[in-house]
């Protein structure tokens, strides 16, 4: 009977054990974060000359500091990202086309359908309190060239190039929006259904250029204000600029 006994504690314990072997939790999955330059719904290109209303506009340079970036389910959140880099133009491009930037985070979701995801466009507060020299070696607040001594704030955006008022190949108005100071930092969140399976997910965030300099359905003038470096006005016009990152992302 003893024998007997033991013998069936043995076996259901052998049981209890091969079930809990074979339920194994599925390991996080990857996620991919693309972000794509385009204007007015076409691929970005430096040096080309894009149509805005009754002149030519061209763009040199695209770059921009992204924060926080966060995957929504509901309620809960899951964090990718503190603080993101994204340079479309980089200097050592090969090609005019602008750069179309990708981001893998390794296991970093469960699987599952996501509801939204929201990003700060600049450098939150608290990171942009410190200056590069805080930082450590190539990541991306080290950066010198994208920080203002002045403001003691690193350039969240810049945008740079030239237009032709007077139409192509008459006198060129040089451009320069750069934004940055803890009142240009604006957060967004983007509601789209985000499929991640066990073997990854992905998302692309679509910025368009026409869509950020487009206020109320009319494009801003150039012409009156070709730089956001000057006095209250311009700081005026990077929070306006910095504000229209809801109106100008779409998330594919």
């Amino acid at each position: 009977m003893r024998i007997r006994l033991l013998f069936s504690i043995f076996a259901l314990s052998a049981l209890f054990l091969t079930s809990c072997k074979d339920e194994t939790t599925p390991s996080p999955a990857s996620f991919q974060l693309t972000f794509q330059p385009t204007y007015d719904g076409q691929a970005l290109e430096t040096n080309k000359e894009y149509n805005y209303g009754t002149f030519p506009v061209v763009f040199t340079r695209f770059n921009l500091y992204l924060s926080d970036i966060v995957l929504l389910k509901g309620t809960e959140e899951f964090k990718l990202s503190d603080i993101e880099y994204v340079n479309f133009t980089p200097d050592n491009a090969t090609t005019n086309v602008a750069a179309t930037v990708s981001r893998v985070y390794a296991n970093a979701l469960d699987a599952g359908t996501y509801t939204g995801i929201r990003l700060g466009f600049g450098v939150r507060p608290d990171l942009n309190a410190k200056k590069p020299a805080d930082f450590s070696p190539g990541t991306p607040l080290y950066q010198e060239s994208e920080y203002w001594p002045g403001w003691k704030s690193y350039i969240f955006s810049k945008i740079e190039g030239y237009a032709y008022p007077g139409g192509s190949g008459t006198a060129v108005l040089d451009l320069t929006y750069h934004c940055g100071g803890d009142q240009c930092y604006k957060s967004f969140t983007f509601s789209h259904d985000i499929v991640v399976t066990e073997d990854g997910g992905k998302a692309t965030l679509n910025m368009d250029l026409k869509k950020l300099f487009t206020f109320s359905g009319q494009l801003f003038d150039l012409e009156t204000t070709p730089s956001s470096m000057h006095g209250s006005s311009g700081v005026t016009l990077m929070e306006t600029l910095m504000g229209n990152f809801g109106n100008a992302v779409v998330v594919q």
